[in-house]
């Protein structure tokens, strides 16, 4: 068992200054990780004194711990990572931190002193470290000191939770492990964009993984929606945007006046609209899929691939994160090119079934190549086909 630093912790007679201060504050002022972040500075300030000595001892120091993070990257690599859903996310952060360092300077007086350096170390230290639990039926983030030095892995041979009759956060092994393996515990099942921006690594072959579709509505006001798409259910998620822009279409296709002529050429300019916003949306990354492919390549090729400055195991996470999301939104824009293509009035239901057999073939060719990304890729355009399928038949048949 491993005791921790807990935000919810009830602190009686002799409870440390910050922590009365920022009771006092209550708890609607900061959050679990603000809190949490805060009373790490005050131990910190404690120094050998502090019963967290070792543990802090041990942490990263601030000038050269985070690099890793892209909240702490400079614009060349965000330019790099642009298109991605990570770049927002850290100019996010670095806002928040900002103003909750702001906050903390004129809430809790025991911390006026801290610069914005030291509170970006702390909330670096609370984002890649802490765990959600529950303690008295609250959920909180708690620091347990050496559990938080487990590398992830999934699935993961360990479970981990607060146990109220110990009073200590507990990792318990699920399985059989030999002796001298390493002990992993599990982050969670997140999208490399959640693990990369939180701890700076990436999953290969994340079915967890997701890209971000922006689809600007014609018209006057010409809003900007976005949609969400992932690997898991691509097909469906992107029938999520079609339906959309169906709904928004000048002539709905279940109104009862309409042709089917008509209805046709309303779902065909719908999906000529998805197929757009995917090429924009892929027009939105600062380098084309074709251009990771070939770095790609260089590396896998690459005698002593670190020796190259546009090699850095960073920059190869970037590449990755952003390669991953190209491949998944080309993938979609090349099954809507299909769509466009099929539901056309003079479509026959033999055009349907060569296209069929032309992505059995593919598929069984990439089968014997164990190529599952791009599987996985033909297996989307399989699933449209059969959907617009379905709608030319409801039309004509």
């Amino acid at each position: 068992s491993l005791g921790g630093l807990c935000p919810k912790k009830k602190y009686k007679a002799k409870r440390p200054q910050t922590s009365r201060e920022l009771q006092d504050a209550g708890n609607d002022v900061f959050s679990p990780h603000v809190w949490l972040a805060a009373r790490l500075l005050s131990e910190k300030a404690l120094g050998v004194k502090s019963d967290f000595y070792a543990y802090i001892a041990l942490l990263p120091e601030a000038h050269d711990g985070f690099d890793h993070l892209p909240v702490n990257f400079n614009q060349e690599l965000l330019q790099e990572l642009q298109g991605t859903e990570v770049v927002d996310d850290a100019i996010e952060l670095n806002a928040t931190i900002r103003r909750e360092h702001s906050a903390i300077r004129k809430r809790v007086p025991s911390l006026q002193h801290i610069s914005l350096q030291e509170w970006r170390w702390a909330r670096m230290i609370v984002i890649t470290r802490c765990f959600s639990v529950f303690i008295d039926g609250i959920k909180t983030s708690i620091l347990a000191p050496y559990a938080d030095m487990l590398n992830h892995d999934y699935p993961t041979i360990t479970s981990w939770k607060y146990n109220a009759a110990k009073k200590a956060f507990v990792v318990t092994v699920t399985d059989d492990i030999s002796s001298g393996s390493e002990v992993t515990i599990g982050y969670g099942q997140l999208s490399n964009f959640r693990y990369f921006s939180r701890y700076g690594f990436i999953v290969n072959q994340n079915t967890e993984d997701d890209a971000r579709v922006r689809y600007v509505a014609s018209g006057e006001k010409r809003q900007q929606r976005t949609f969400r798409v992932r690997w898991s259910s691509a097909v469906d998620d992107l029938l999520s945007l079609y339906n959309y822009v169906i709904s928004h279409a000048s002539l709905s296709p279940n109104a009862s006046s309409s042709s089917p002529s008509k209805e046709l050429a309303v779902r065909r300019d719908a999906w000529r609209k998805v197929r757009d916003a995917l090429g924009e949306t892929l027009r939105g990354y600062p380098h084309t899929i074709e251009e990771d492919n070939r770095l790609f390549l260089q590396w896998r090729t690459s005698s002593s691939p670190s020796s190259s400055p546009s090699s850095s195991p960073t920059l190869r996470y970037i590449v990755t994160l952003r390669r991953r999301e190209k491949k998944l939104l080309h993938s979609l824009q090349i099954a809507a090119y299909s769509a466009v293509d099929v539901l056309s009035s003079d479509s026959s239901l033999s055009t349907f079934a060569a296209l069929q057999a032309k992505l059995n073939e593919t598929h069984a060719a990439l089968g014997a190549n164990n190529d599952i990304e791009c599987l996985t890729c033909v297996s989307h355009a399989k699933q449209l086909l059969q959907r617009c399928e379905a709608e030319w038949r409801g039309l004509f048949v």
